[in-house]
């Protein structure tokens, strides 16, 4: 889903990663950037967008509004299965547990795949 989502709308690892459902309208395909989540020494946090420019609505195509459905659906039933042990930060891209999850800054490559989506070589995610 991380992939799809950099390049279907261009955003940032950062703003992937900080991307919540309630940002996102699959009637209006609409999506609203309002935090990133960035590594620091504390750990995995969230924080508001850097910019003024950086708070935006990006309209997403009907390709992602297929998949954001389907995902959406995906993460309900892990949500059901892993109970109280789910932990519900509404977060899109979420690691299996629910909380944050983190996609490095290199290429992908074979060796490095934290998704279940095939690796691609070309694919860099920048700060």
């Amino acid at each position: 889903m991380p992939i799809l989502i950099a390049v279907t709308t261009g955003l940032r690892r950062g703003e992937i990663l900080g991307l919540r459902w309630h940002d996102i309208d699959l009637e209006a395909r609409t999506l609203a950037v309002r935090q990133t989540v960035e590594l620091s020494r504390a750990g995995l946090g969230s924080k508001e967008p850097k910019t003024p420019k950086s708070w935006r609505s990006i309209v997403i195509p009907p390709l992602l509004v297929d998949a954001l459905r389907t995902h959406k659906l995906e993460q309900a039933k892990r949500r059901l299965e892993l109970g109280p042990a789910y932990r519900d930060l509404d977060l899109v891209c979420a690691a299996a547990d629910g909380g944050p999850r983190r996609i490095p800054t290199n290429s992908l490559g074979p060796s490095r795949r934290p998704w279940s989506e095939p690796a691609c070589p070309m694919c860099v995610f920048t700060t």
